[in-house]
């Protein structure tokens, strides 16, 4: 059995494996993206060198 169009099975396995490549770029840049802000509040709540308006320092309670 002869295709129709011989060329158009490998465009359409061109385009899934572009459209898989673009799929797995934008989720890699979507996790790191959703991980700068949760490192950057991680790293400001969690932190113990929070000054008060007393100025001495006051230890961190969890």
């Amino acid at each position: 059995m002869k295709a129709g169009r011989p060329g158009m099975v490998t465009a359409g396995a061109v385009l899934a494996f572009v459209w898989g490549g673009l799929g797995i770029l934008w989720s890699i840049i979507a996790l790191f993206a959703g991980s700068v802000p949760s490192a950057a509040s991680s790293a400001v709540c969690d932190s113990n060198s929070v000054y008060y308006d007393s100025g001495h320092r006051m230890p961190a309670t969890r």
